[in-house]
């Protein structure tokens, strides 16, 4: 790892771990066997600068905020599903929970946005996550 800044674990057990340096988001058994790791630096589809949130849904797809970047949704196998068209300044952290809600703490922006499952699509290959539709303070 390099300046690893967040962790999270999948119904199963896997780990996964945000490395934030090394611009990656890597995955381990609950033995702690290294599964498998995607991405890299860049600002193309399905890359990071310094990813820094991370939390995995019910179904385990993996979420992941960066600094000043979409939000990007991947399956468990790395595979990008989509991204927010939104650019979120100044991510700190990220939460899924039971219902599919999904919360990010937006430093920047001073609130924490809210998105009900229902205003997110499902999550399929090449979608665009409308992530402005409900930008509630909390």
């Amino acid at each position: 790892f390099n300046n690893p800044t967040d962790v999270a674990v999948d119904a199963a057990g896997n780990v996964y771990v945000a490395d934030r340096d090394n611009n990656r988001i890597q995955k381990f058994d609950n033995t702690g066997k290294f599964l498998l790791k995607w991405g890299s630096q860049g600002f193309g589809e399905g890359q990071f600068q310094q990813p820094s949130g991370l939390t995995i849904d019910t179904d385990g797809n993996a979420y992941v905020t960066e600094w000043n970047r979409p939000l990007q949704v991947f399956d468990g196998s790395g595979n990008l599903l989509a991204k927010s068209t939104d650019t979120f300044y100044g991510c700190n952290g990220i939460a899924v929970d039971a219902d599919g809600t999904v919360y990010v703490a937006n430093s920047d922006d001073h609130c924490v946005r809210v998105f009900e499952r229902s205003q997110v699509p499902t999550p399929t290959p090449n979608v665009v996550l409308d992530v402005v539709l409900n930008n509630s303070r909390v």
